[in-house]
């Protein structure tokens, strides 16, 4: 469900704790989803109204399938995947209504807008046009809003999920961590991480002190030979001259003739 319908995992979660039995009531729990989705937190408790059934000729004719509580209908013209869960492993469909979107390639927050837009329409009573299906309508609506994204570019994240970010407790202190639920690192670790209070003169004397010792001499001969040492002038000077440089290259081998450095192209 999280990766086919783009639901943020935490917020899945959220529900089933709330409501654990929406694991045995997909319906539920995604219409549960549907509401959160456009800022509404109202319990689904009770009886909801119905939006009627599903046509099985209908779906057949879209090229969908049906199984118990569930229809999938691949859209003709756009990347998409529709489907809808109906209650009771039945054809009846719930409100607000069970659906969401697939796709194998389009961002899982361009598929939660295009669901709000369907959500929304049906909140508002104005999903089904006359003469139209409750099918047919999501068809409509979701190509309608894939030609306006393909138009006018993708929609903004952080507006389509305002209702749906995780937000800090009341009275939670971000500044500060609870350590109990982090690993406590090895006497190793933490002695790595001992503060340098060197000056930048210390540093520089010591550094001059490691090059001028007999076995960085030997690591320094060694790398002279390595082929991406002769490439190193004209490196630096690509990098001064361009904001990217890719560089692509192979492990060195001193003594492999057919190496002959790395290959880099600049942006």
């Amino acid at each position: 469900m999280v990766k086919e319908g783009g639901w943020p995992l935490y917020l899945v979660k959220e529900e089933l704790v709330a409501a654990p039995s929406g694991i045995d009531h997909p319906e539920t729990l995604i219409s549960k989803l549907g509401k959160r989705l456009l800022g509404e937190t109202r319990s689904l408790q009770g009886d909801a109204p119905t939006l009627g059934d599903i046509d099985p000729m209908e779906v057949s004719a879209y090229g969908g399938t049906i199984s118990p509580g569930r229809t999938t209908i691949p859209l003709p013209i756009s990347p998409f995947t529709l489907h809808i869960f109906t209650s009771d492993n039945t054809s009846t469909l719930i409100s607000p209504p069970a659906i969401h979107i697939s796709s194998p390639s389009v961002p899982a927050y361009v598929r939660l807008h295009i669901l709000s837009r369907m959500l929304q329409a049906a909140d508002e009573g104005r999903l089904v046009e006359d003469g139209e299906t409750f099918v047919g309508a999501c068809l409509r609506i979701i190509e309608e809003e894939w030609v306006d994204i393909e138009d006018n570019g993708p929609p903004d994240v952080s507006e389509v999920l305002k209702h749906i970010t995780p937000h800090k407790p009341p009275g939670a202190d971000v500044g500060k961590l609870d350590e109990a639920p982090f690993v406590k690192s090895s006497k190793k670790e933490q002695r790595s991480r001992k503060a340098d209070d060197r000056t930048d003169g210390q540093v520089k004397v010591d550094y001059e002190k490691l090059c001028a010792s007999e076995r960085y001499q030997n690591m320094f001969a060694t790398r002279k030979r390595l082929p991406a040492f002769s490439a190193r002038e004209d490196f630096l000077s690509a990098l001064e001259k361009s904001r990217v440089v890719v560089v692509v290259g192979e492990t060195g081998n001193v003594s492999d003739p057919r190496d002959t450095g790395p290959k880099y192209s600049t942006t």
